[in-house]
């Protein structure tokens, strides 16, 4: 928790957590069902199991691996 990560274009989000930096789309469906992209800026939360659209974003971790919104799925 704490870590900063980078998420490239085309990416899987591997951890929960606050986008610091960068914007982009993310496709949620996988966790939120939404079929748009949903756009991400500084202070957005992305999830794991998400895709990253065409934007590089860096974010924070907020909750280990083990408690992620898609681990609890």
């Amino acid at each position: 928790i704490g870590t900063t990560f980078v998420v490239g274009p085309g990416e899987r989000i591997a951890l929960d957590g606050q986008v610091t930096r960068g914007q982009s789309d993310v496709n949620q469906a996988a966790i939120t069902g939404e079929s748009v992209p949903v756009p991400k800026q500084p202070g957005d939360e992305v999830y794991a199991g998400t895709i990253n659209g065409d934007g590089t974003l860096y974010a924070t971790n907020t909750k280990a691996a083990e408690d992620t919104t898609l681990a609890r799925i």
